[in-house]
């Protein structure tokens, strides 16, 4: 059995109000303006509506 560690989170979470400087319910500019240019940004649709998902180096996910 191997067992691997999880790589220390960078970015600082706080509950109930964002990661990393962006809190919920920001705008798309907001967002990008706490933390900077996305490395990837997909778009897409599901059940909830329209979304825009931006990836952030470390792997930080924001969902607007």
């Amino acid at each position: 059995m191997i067992l691997l560690a999880a790589a220390p989170a960078s970015a600082m979470i706080q509950v109930d109000r964002g990661i990393a400087g962006a809190r919920l319910g920001a705008s798309r500019a907001t967002v990008r303006a706490a933390l900077g240019k996305p490395t990837a940004i997909k778009t897409g649709s599901n059940d909830f509506g329209r979304y825009v998902r931006y990836t952030f180096a470390g792997g930080v996910l924001m969902f607007v």
